[in-house]
């Protein structure tokens, strides 16, 4: 293998590792928690550029021929750290659109145009971010100990941006299986339905944004000390549509489609597209891998919407039957006059009763014998009044073993009661 080879390898490592970051901190906001960010590019902008000045002397060395705020030279790993915060911090105001004023696609649109507004304001300012021109020279890590072109230091640079894609598909990970994260999946589903259950919708956006804003920002970090440059041009709207693709063809909700998605998607068939042979105007073949991305988006969202790696729906499964001697177990639950509702020997619930009522549970197995579907409590007849108002008159509710029964209703309902 040649040196020119192993280097191109190390250089799909190290994208893989980068877009691997910033397609799980996509999938958060937009798989896990429905927040349809189309301005996603520009927590990653705004990482890779704290990173960059972070490392970078004062503008005035190399002659002053570029300005940027900052420039103080801190060392590794700082500027990936500075830039993680970057990301997150950026987040917050645009919580101010999808938290408390905007809404699915509205909010999606006002992202875009903040996205598109910020690499405007970007590209044309030059006194502090350079306009146009960018970046250079930025410093590699440790690049005053190390030689940054030798491959030791390149194979290294490859295995710390896996390790930190990694760590950040086990935080996600993490936060996703989290009763948290059941909270960002019912807002996904249904936010009137969460907010009704009292999850604070804007918290969760909030949290959701900087989570996946910090995955970005170290993403953007770990490029721009790569590539030792940072350009507005390269970080523009568009790319978020590449790791929209990617996440969507991958599989949204998925973590793990996440990561093939930007394997497939920003690597390997923007990598494909470089070996096609030139032909017509110059930039056609750029522009016919922005058609491809596009028709991919379209073909899997008519035909597999899900990804290649669906979302995984957590399950309650019923415990499987032992084989045992049928025989009958009865237990029963009253509702005494003295406002106790006794299980047993056990007092569960003290509820105030409008009038006595009994309650009785049967299952035909061996004592100790888990019966899947067996009804394990059943309610009849309960009633609840509040001064004439009648909250609950003759309910019934049976609870079976192996299902999730859930109760639900306004204040005044009789909740407590039925549930008993």
């Amino acid at each position: 293998m040649t040196t020119a080879q192993v280097f191109y390898i190390i250089n799909l490592l190290i994208y893989a590792g980068v877009d691997i970051m910033a397609c799980l901190g996509l999938s958060q906001q937009f798989g896990v928690a429905g927040v349809t960010n189309f301005g996603f590019i520009i927590f990653q902008a705004a990482g890779a550029y704290t990173a960059a000045v972070l490392s970078l002397p004062p503008s005035s060395a190399n002659g002053g021929f570029q300005s940027y705020i900052g420039g103080w030279n801190l060392p590794f790993p700082v500027p990936w750290i500075g830039g993680a915060i970057a990301g997150g911090l950026i987040a917050l105001p645009f919580t101010f659109l999808v938290g408390r004023r905007l809404r699915g696609d509205f909010a999606a649109v006002g992202l875009l145009v903040t996205a598109v507004m910020v690499n405007l304001l970007v590209t044309n300012y030059r006194p502090s971010l350079n306009g146009s021109a960018g970046l250079s020279l930025v410093p590699a890590p440790l690049q005053g100990e190390f030689n940054p072109q030798s491959q030791g230091y390149q194979w290294a640079y490859s295995a710390v941006s896996l390790v930190l894609a990694a760590g950040a598909y086990l935080l996600v990970r993490r936060v996703t299986e989290s009763p948290y994260g059941r909270s960002m999946r019912a807002m996904r589903d249904n936010d009137a339905v969460a907010d009704s259950l009292g999850k604070n919708l804007v918290s969760l956006r909030a949290s959701v944004l900087v989570l996946g804003g910090m995955l970005a920002g170290l993403s953007g970090a770990v490029l721009v000390g790569f590539i030792n440059l940072w350009a507005p041009s390269a970080w523009g709207y568009a790319e978020t549509i590449v790791l929209f693709a990617a996440v969507i063809i991958g599989g949204a909700g998925n973590h793990r489609g996440a990561v093939l998605g930007a394997i497939l998607v920003p690597v390997a068939f923007e990598e494909a597209t470089r070996f096609i042979p030139q032909f017509g105007a110059p930039g056609l073949i750029d522009d016919l891998q922005w058609v491809a991305i596009g028709l991919l988006i379209v073909v899997f969202l008519w035909l597999r919407p899900q990804g290649i790696l669906p979302e995984r729906r957590r399950r309650i499964e019923a415990a499987a039957a032992s084989a045992a001697t049928a025989s009958a177990a009865t237990v029963s639950a009253t509702v005494i006059p003295t406002d106790t509702v006794i299980l047993g020997d056990t007092s569960i619930h003290k509820i105030p009763v409008g009038r006595t009522t009994t309650t009785t549970t049967t299952a035909d197995a061996a004592p100790g014998v888990l019966v899947p579907g067996e009804a394990v409590l059943r309610a009849a007849g309960l009633t609840k009044d509040f001064g004439g108002v009648h909250a609950v008159a003759d309910a019934t509710l049976e609870v079976r073993r192996g299902t999730l029964t859930g109760l639900i209703g306004p204040n005044g309902a009789g909740k407590p009661v039925t549930g008993l």
